[in-house]
């Protein structure tokens, strides 16, 4: 499981949305969401990603276990790391090993890749969401000295 040379580095969140198979489109953190994106020569990843104004709605200044506020604050963030590798050209697999969302760890999360410059698109494999098949396209950029 050697780490993949061209992803080794750090990559900016550009977008992320639902792909549907007519060509729609549905963002899924809004039109100009933050995330993170790491991959290290050792063969680990994380990946942080969520709505740009999450922290004017929740910032009380205190802990809150009101439910509501917990539904809302999952919703608007996802956070994941673990190993990766390629599986075959193209193919990444994610080995969770840690999440926001249980269910993830332990599990292999499939991604397929393409790099193009300081440009990096991630897909996932064909997915239903809102009853409409498609997929999850990422676009991030290279991180540079900023």
């Amino acid at each position: 499981m050697e780490p993949i040379k061209q992803l080794v580095g750090t990559w900016k969140l550009e977008s992320i949305y639902f792909l549907f198979d007519d060509n729609t489109k549905m963002d899924m953190y809004g039109d100009s969401p933050l995330g993170i994106l790491m991959y290290d020569d050792r063969g680990y990843m994380n990946a942080q990603l969520g709505f740009n104004k999450r922290e004017e709605k929740y910032n009380t200044g205190e802990w809150s276990n009101d439910p509501a506020i917990k539904s809302e604050v999952f919703d608007s963030f996802m956070a994941y790391y673990g190993k990766y590798y390629e599986e075959s050209p193209g193919k990444i697999i994610h080995l969770v090993e840690g999440c926001v969302n249980p269910d993830w760890i332990g599990e292999k999360e499939i991604r397929f890749y393409k790099i193009d410059g300081d440009t990096l698109k991630i897909w996932t494999p064909k997915t239903k969401v809102e009853g409409k098949n498609g997929i999850i396209e990422v676009i991030w950029k290279r991180a540079n000295n900023e």
